[in-house]
This record gives C-alpha cells, structure tokens and sequence, in this order.
C-alpha cells in the first residue's frame, strides 16, 4: 500500500511531466508553421524505426549518466559543476577523447579486451580531470564551484 509520502512523490512526478509536455507543446505552437506535425514528430517520431528510436537512445545516454553523476556528488552533500561542465563544454569530455583515441590507436589488444580497456582509461581520465575541483578544496580551501567552472 502507498503512503502519503510516496502518492505525493508520484503526483509531484506526473505533474512535473504535464507541465514539462505543457510547455513544451506551448513553445511548438509558438514557433513551428506546422505545429501539429511537429508535435507528432516529438512524441511518436521515436516510435517510427528502430533506427529513430536508438537515435533517441543514444543522444540521451550522456543525459543520464550526467544526472547520476550529479545525484551522487549532491547526495554526498558537496556542490560542483563538474559535470555540468564536461557534458556541455566538453573539457573533460575532449581531454578523455584525446587519451583514449591516442591510446586505442597506440595499443594492440585483444578483439575482446580492447573496448573494455579503451573504456577503464576514458573513465580514469575523465575522473582525473574532474577531481581537480576536489583537490583543490581539500588542500587549499577553495570554492568548488568557482574552481569547477
């Protein structure tokens, strides 16, 4: 049985999504000539091909696993915009590109071992480059955030 809690956390989340679909119809309507194809394309575009579908998928794949990445650093109750900063301006994500290319063109590995090893290193990388913030405030006391920006 749902608690009272947990209805108004599902009822927060539908009407978080009626005013997300809301607004985003809203701005369709102001700004499309054709509104109504633009609409069908937004919701059930998607749902035309596998191919269309995946697209989704994979432009969505950094979304989410920025998000994660956020909710673990805000649910160990630090501040940073590291995350923020490597998905948009593509710092971190250029740097770790730059390695892992250089380093998946330089190593001979295995079929089944070179994409996991490619993957560990884009990972350290990434995570090296995003623990500066981190670094700097444990050692000098600075500000997380202006450091992470």
């Amino acid at each position: 049985m749902l608690t009272v809690n947990k209805k108004f956390t599902i009822v927060r989340l539908l009407c978080a999504f009626a005013i997300a679909i809301a607004l985003s119809v809203a701005v369709i309507f102001a700004v499309s000539e054709e509104p109504v194809t633009a609409i069908y394309n937004l919701f059930l575009g998607p749902l035309q091909s596998k191919r269309h579908f995946f697209e989704v998928f994979a432009s969505s794949v950094p979304l989410i696993f920025t998000g994660l990445a956020l909710g673990l650093v805000f649910k160990s109750g630090n501040f940073s915009m590291i995350a923020d900063a490597c998905l948009y301006t593509g710092a971190c994500l250029y740097t770790g590109a730059v390695v892992t290319a250089a380093l998946a063109i330089k190593t001979s590995l295995p079929f089944a071992v070179h994409p996991i090893v490619i993957m560990i290193a884009a990972a350290a990388v990434g995570g090296l480059i995003g623990s500066i913030p981190a670094l700097l405030k444990v050692y000098f006391h600075t500000n997380e955030l202006v450091t992470s920006l």
